[in-house]
């Protein structure tokens, strides 16, 4: 498993949730 690959998914995931979150909640934003 390579860590760049693991750091790149992770990072995309932390990114789209931040922006699922920003969209649940536009009011905090």
């Amino acid at each position: 498993m390579n860590l760049e690959l693991a750091l790149a998914g992770v990072a995309a995931l932390l990114l789209l949730l931040y922006l699922l979150y920003s969209l649940w909640q536009p009011e905090r934003f």
